[in-house]
């Protein structure tokens, strides 16, 4: 009994009403606007537009509706014009309405993306007007006090979307023994919220040649490194920073047949940090900067008769420059 009036007592769930019209689908643009929303628990959900009467007999049943489920906001997006979307927010809060427009963008996946991230902004910045009358703990009161730049889309912005993939030169810096190998690198990140992503990745690098006391040999790395790391960003840049980890299979095989040396296959482990710059350039490309810099915890040191020929230990410095894709 005492569960049944617990639960009795608990408020409805925050709830966002979407209405659209013109060639603007109303499913997909809830579909959008709920993942760029789902950290912060907000239902949302579309309504078909009423053909008959006009934007404001829409909107007056909309915000009817919107009363009856005790919606935070009722939004309709209108796509009559070929050249932007028109964008109306009523936000039950605040009992404010606010009106914007966007370009129509060439794709209907960058329509619906950068619909939901304008639509996120109209309504974090109406919300943030009534902060002090909001609960802290609610979803709106969580989306209004979240401070956060708006991860942007479509039409020059940092590009919103759960996965990234990167491609392009790579450096890594042998600090201890004074050498630089050279190649490619792809890596993968996966977004975790707005605010952190995952990545993983590897690099193909060109070997080098050691010699000492006769012997000269041909080592070859090759790592995968790990990072987890905060976002932020403004307008059309990103940047990412956090920690970091190395896995990386050394190889060493002699040339000299001058004295019978083995060839040697060992693990190096680093830890350290990492840190990226993205720049969009059009849609979902952009371009990336990364450096980082890790201690090496267990790694060899090469040594002929005494005299050490590669030394992987103490430092690893990695730098890489290339080109993204970022996917919805």
């Amino acid at each position: 009994m005492a569960l049944a009036v617990a639960l009795a007592a608990q408020p409805p769930p925050e709830t966002i009403v979407v209405t659209a019209s013109g060639p603007v689908d109303a499913q997909r643009l809830s579909d959008a606007l709920a993942v760029y929303l789902g950290g912060f628990a907000i239902d949302v959900q579309n309504v078909p537009a009423d053909d008959a009467g006009d934007l404001r007999a829409h909107m007056a049943s909309a915000r009817r509706l919107g009363e009856s489920v005790r919606a935070v906001a009722v939004i309709r997006a209108a796509g009559d014009s070929p050249d932007a979307v028109e964008i109306e927010l009523d936000d039950l809060t605040t009992h404010k309405t606010l009106i914007a427009s966007i370009p129509k963008p060439p794709r209907d996946e960058d329509l619906y993306r950068t619909l939901a991230l304008k639509i996120q902004a109209l309504l974090r910045a109406t919300l943030s007007e009534a902060r002090g009358t909001l609960d802290p703990r609610s979803a709106a009161g969580r989306l209004a006090s979240d401070q956060t730049e708006v991860i942007a889309g479509w039409g020059g912005n940092a590009t919103a979307g759960r996965l990234s993939l990167e491609a392009g030169y790579q450096a890594l810096s042998l600090a201890a023994a004074g050498v630089t190998l050279q190649g490619f690198s792809a890596m993968a990140s996966w977004n975790l919220g707005r605010r952190f992503d995952v990545a993983l990745g590897t690099a193909a690098l060109g070997s080098t040649r050691a010699s000492g006391n006769g012997v000269e040999a041909v080592a070859q790395i090759v790592p995968i490194f790990a990072a987890a790391r905060a976002r932020w960003t403004w307008r059309r840049a990103a940047l990412l920073a956090g920690p970091s980890a190395e896995l990386a299979l050394a190889s060493v095989t002699p040339l000299s047949t001058s004295l019978t040396v083995r060839p040697s296959r060992d693990v190096i482990v680093a830890l350290g940090g990492q840190a990226e710059l993205r720049v969009v350039v059009a849609g979902p490309l952009d371009v990336y900067a990364r450096g980082e810099a890790l201690a090496v915890l267990e790694a060899p040191s090469y040594d002929v008769s005494g005299m050490s020929i590669l030394d992987t230990s103490r430092l690893h410095l990695m730098a890489g420059a290339g080109l993204g894709v970022v996917f919805p």
